[in-house]
């Protein structure tokens, strides 16, 4: 469990770190309560669903390589 603790404090960190549009994406589909779906972040911010669906890949694989 302090491993976890960890972990999410360091995603936190990493999140907070990036450009404020990039930060924004992760909040909305994984930190926010509920998450938005990539559909409705889409419908939200007006930027093409396939667009964020690279953009959020891209981030996680970031912050697969920093954790």
């Amino acid at each position: 469990i302090v491993a976890m603790g960890s972990v999410c404090e360091t995603i936190r960190e990493v999140v907070d770190a990036l450009p404020e549009e990039d930060a924004a994406l992760l909040r909305a589909l994984y930190l926010q309560t509920p998450p938005l779906t990539l559909r409705a972040y889409s419908e939200k911010t007006g930027i093409p669903v396939m667009t964020l669906h690279y953009r959020k890949e891209k981030l996680l694989r970031l912050l697969k390589q920093q954790i």
